[in-house]
């Protein structure tokens, strides 16, 4: 949960702290453009969507962020690779749930990420549609 501050009451009461009660979501994609999108496109469906532009940066924000809820990741990025960060979750007992947004659809990936536990595996350009049915689906069975 993120703790948030409201203004000042014009009383001149203190601020008032509130919880958003939205779910975060790891969205990590070397495009900035798709993140963009992507981003857009879950915060409109009442989702908070942290950003990273590989999977190095993805497990710092796993790190600074223990309140994800789900990551969603590209595959071919620089540095290191969607997969590999997916593998690097499970490695530290990361059970969250798994999704990947990806030109490609290699079967051998594609049997890679699914030993790896990966929920769904969803094509570029994004069906929105699709994308929020399986990640609501997804959550709501793992809670």
């Amino acid at each position: 949960m993120q703790l948030g501050v409201v203004a000042v009451e014009r009383s001149g009461r203190p601020p008032v702290p509130v919880i958003s009660m939205r779910q975060k979501l790891l969205f990590v994609d070397d495009s900035e453009l798709v993140r963009d999108l992507v981003s857009i496109m879950f915060e409109r469906a009442g989702y908070d969507v942290l950003l990273a532009g590989n999977g190095i940066e993805g497990l710092a924000q796993i790190a600074a962020h223990e309140d994800v809820v789900a990551v969603i990741t590209d595959v071919n990025m620089p540095g290191m690779g969607g997969i590999e960060f997916l593998e690097q979750l499970r490695t530290r007992g990361l059970e969250l749930p798994l999704f990947v947004l990806s030109t490609e659809a290699e079967k051998s990936m594609v049997a890679r990420a699914k030993n790896i536990g990966v929920q769904a595996w969803f094509l570029k350009p994004p069906n929105p549609l699709n994308m929020l049915t399986v990640l609501r689906d997804t959550l709501s069975r793992a809670s």
